[in-house]
């Protein structure tokens, strides 16, 4: 702190002075003594109080005097040290700067030379500078940062492919840049330091053929193709192919043989041809190996659909002229490619029980012994049990069962519910519950009935054929429901029945009427020929004309006319009058036409001379006027059914082109619609496809037809139906449905009989109705899937077998025939174990 001055002391005492005489006299203004003593003594303490401070000061003040000299001392010795130092310093600063003269003029000497080696360096450095920017410039990336390839612009890429071909050609010679590429590339696909490679491997090579369907000669014809024009051998060699076909040979597993099959053209004539049958010698083996392999590249799944056992389902169809059946293993993320499925065997003819069992009966047997499998997974042998389903159409699932099929009045493969289909008594969506199940069938009551299964397993294991179900039900009560309308909307005649079905029937009567309005009018124009006929005969009978007459023997008639009616006339039967009982010519006894000739047969016509038209004796002249009578009334009758046949048949052609074109302007916005939407147009005799059904089931696309109709409450209920369709479609997928899920398509089923009930209570009852509503969700609760495994592989495979017909269409021998099919399709089999697949699943 530092210490006041004696001014400093001087104003603070003066300042408290006045202040303590500011007080005295504010308290003598009081004028109470005692307050003033007792303002004087505190007056007196604070002075006491104030020269004791002052006391501390001044001690204070006298110790920073003190230290104060103490340190003038210091700093005065310190002064003269400083002093001695700087002189020091002035001699040797000195002695440097006489140094640094004689350094100086030694550096001038060196800095001379230096400049002399500088120059030279320099010199040197710009000559190799320009020599690594020229260096640089032909490299690819001309000297800068490499960027990593993956990175680079295609027009990057470019840039480089040319400076690299600068370069080259720099080394080698422009002339000769074509020959050293290829040969480089030749050599980079032959070295072990290079990946690279212009040639397809065994396998790639063998999977190309099969993928592409190309045969030996046309992959040797591309090779050499390839070699000649690019320098490239894009193949394996055949025997390494071979090879490779060689361990997925099918030899083992089939038996092939002949019959002969008689075809009947569309002309009549018959033909024979020899057919091959294909039939599978051990089904249980094929799986064995399939599962192993499958097994062996991570392709088996084993879910709650699954459990731990080995789901399979045996599949068959007809296509074309072949029946094709084989064995779907549902352990495989997509069940339904064809490409998986195992050919049990084939041949030409139809799916029905009994040509089933005459081609396949070891077949069956081997396959109702099938209970378990073995085969490696793990490293280890395992065991599992299998679990069957029946795949296909109503039809072929009704033949494994020996049932009678959807004709029969109890048309359901897996109950025997009854319902009658035609006539007056006809059940219908309205009156008949058919969306209850009838006792369901069982494998000891068929056996017990006296039938004959195929497969030795329950008929509830026959999947519903969900592709068959929902198309089926689309068709009739949607499509062909709104074409009717449509033809009731342009017909112009009487009002058509409501339902297509009816229409067809109605159109079919038509041309039924129009067929024996025909056959009436052309009886009636050859009655009235020889009726006229009758009348030329007569007219020269009367003339008496010369000339040749035929000699054929006469009637008994007075004016026979045999021998002078017209040549194609000549040969005339004979018949017994009814009255006179003379015989007569059927020419000369007035039979005319074919009722004349039925009662003449019969013994029942009166002949023209005994007619009772007739009045007077019986003569040419009254024989004249009984033929003219006869031609008024034949040509009465002929033009009436001419005026009638001309009626049907406008009808019947109106109808036609109603049903079969569109004449009318709903018709034609309805196949419009259709057209748009890519569905074929012409919906009177189409057989919808399972995408056509997806894409009219499509939201967008239920409203796009809805929309050209009038608003109604069938249309509504129209519009609910489909999209509970949709809904069904959609669910008929490869997942398993949880019991949530099943629920849902549970309540969606029961809304669709609600639905169609109110929609189409006339309507008959469709056996794939039946299936769906009564058969799905116990199925379902059962094996936890509908879509995941159906029918929709075996008609993929139609495709596919079609394809390998006509590759090898030009085959005579229907053994090797069937051999390179069977052996293309344990191809498929291989490439899809393996995952590769390309065909996507459904």
């Amino acid at each position: 702190m530092t210490p006041r001055t004696k001014r400093q002391k001087a104003t603070i005492n003066s300042h408290a002075q006045r202040k303590n005489t500011k007080r005295l006299q504010e308290r003598k203004g009081d004028g109470s003594f005692e307050r003033r003593i007792l303002e004087f003594e505190t007056e007196l303490a604070l002075q006491i109080e104030q020269c004791d401070r002052m006391r501390t000061e001044y001690e204070d003040l006298e110790k920073d005097n003190e230290r104060l000299l103490m340190k003038c001392g210091d700093l005065v010795k310190n002064a003269e040290i400083t002093k001695c130092l700087l002189e020091n310093e002035k001699n040797s600063h000195e002695e440097t700067i006489r140094k640094m003269a004689l350094l100086e003029a030694e550096m001038g000497k060196v800095d001379k030379k230096q400049n002399e080696r500088d120059n030279d360096q320099k010199t040197e450095i710009d000559a190799l500078k320009t020599k690594v920017t020229e260096l640089s410039l032909k490299t690819p990336t001309r000297g800068k940062y490499r960027k990593p390839y993956q990175l680079l612009t295609m027009e990057t890429k470019k840039v480089r492919f040319e400076r690299v071909r600068e370069f080259i050609q720099e080394l080698v010679g422009s002339e000769n840049v074509d020959l050293f590429t290829s040969e480089f590339v030749r050599f980079t696909c032959k070295s072990k330091n290079f990946s690279v490679t212009t040639a397809l491997s065994p396998w790639d090579s063998f999977y190309a053929s099969v993928k592409f369907g190309l045969s030996d000669r046309v992959m040797s014809e591309l090779k050499r193709f390839c070699k000649e024009k690019i320098s490239v051998d894009l193949f394996a060699p055949k025997d390494q192919i071979d090879a490779v076909k060689k361990q997925c040979s099918p030899t083992q597993y089939y038996d092939i043989s002949t019959e002969k099959i008689v075809h009947v053209t569309r002309l009549g004539r018959q033909t024979e041809s020899i057919e091959e049958i294909v039939v599978h010698k051990d089904p249980l083996g094929h799986l064995a190996s399939r599962l192993e392999r499958l097994a062996a590249n991570n392709q088996l799944v084993f879910d709650e659909g699954t459990r731990d056992d080995i789901v399979v389902a045996f599949a068959g169809d007809k296509g074309g002229t072949k029946t094709k059946i084989g064995l779907m293993i549902e352990n495989i993320r997509h069940p339904n490619n064809p490409h998986s499925m195992i050919l049990l065997g084939y041949y030409t003819g139809n799916d029905d029980h009994d040509s089933l069992k005459k081609k396949f009966s070891t077949l069956f047997d081997k396959l109702n012994k099938m209970t378990s499998v073995e085969y490696i997974e793990n490293g280890a042998l395992t065991k599992r049990n299998i679990r069957w389903k029946i795949v296909g159409d109503c039809k072929f699932i009704s033949s494994i069962g020996h049932h009678k099929g959807q004709a029969s009045s109890d048309p359901c493969f897996t109950c025997n519910l009854k319902w009658v289909k035609n006539g007056k008594n006809k059940d219908t969506i309205g009156s008949f519950p058919f969306e209850f199940s009838g006792e369901p069938r069982s494998l000891k009551k068929l056996i017990d009935d006296g039938l004959d299964p195929l497969l030795l397993m329950e008929p509830s294991l026959a999947a519903p054929p969900g592709l068959h179900v929902i198309l089926g039900i689309l068709q009739v009560y949607v499509i062909d429901y709104l074409t009717a309308q449509c033809n009731q909307e342009d017909y112009n005649y009487d009002s058509l029945p409501m339902y297509l079905s009816q229409q067809r029937e109605y159109l079919k009567n038509l041309e039924k009427e129009e067929e024996d309005v025909i056959e009436r009018v052309d009886s009636l124009k050859s009655s009235e020929y020889l009726a006229n006929s009758v009348k030329l005969a007569y007219q020269r009978l009367e003339n008496t004309v010369r000339g040749r007459r035929r000699k054929a023997d006469v009637c008994q008639s007075e004016n026979c006319i045999i021998n002078l009616i017209a040549k194609d006339l000549k040969e005339q039967e004979e018949f017994q009058c009814r009255s006179c009982s003379l015989r007569f010519h059927y020419c000369c006894g007035g039979v005319y036409t074919p009722d004349d000739s039925y009662q003449a047969e019969d013994g029942n016509f009166i002949c023209a001379e005994c007619s009772p038209t007739q009045h007077g004796p019986k003569s040419l002249i009254s024989m004249q006027e009984y033929n003219e009578e006869r031609c008024r009334l034949i040509e009465i009758a002929l033009q009436n059914d001419c005026d009638l046949l001309k009626h049907v048949e406008k009808e019947r052609n109106t109808l036609q082109n109603t049903m079969t074109r569109p004449v009318g302007d709903l018709k034609r916005q309805f196949e419009q619609v259709l057209s748009d939407i890519k569905c074929d147009g012409r919906v009177w005799y189409q057989s919808l496809t399972g995408n056509q059904a997806r894409i009219i089931l499509r939201p967008q696309n239920i409203e796009s037809i809805l929309l050209i109709f009038p608003d109604s409450a069938e249309k509504e209920l129209l519009r609910k139906m489909m999209n509970i369709l949709s809904f069904l479609m959609s669910n008929a997928d490869n997942s398993v449905k949880t019991d949530e899920e099943i629920d849902k398509i549970e309540l969606a089923i029961q809304e669709l009989v609600d639905t169609i009930r109110l929609l189409h209570p006339n309507a008959g009852i469709l056996p794939k109705l039946h299936i769906l509503v009564a058969h799905l969700i116990d199925f379902m609760r059962t094996h936890k899937t509908w879509g995941r495994i159906t029918e929709q592989s075996i008609e993929h495979l139609h495709g596919i077998f079609n394809k390998m017909e006509r590759r090898f269409i030009a085959v005579r021998d229907p053994i090797l025939r069937a051999n390179l099919i069977i052996r293309q399709m344990t191809y498929l089999n291989l490439i899809h174990d393996i995952g590769d697949s390309w065909r996507a699943a459904d």
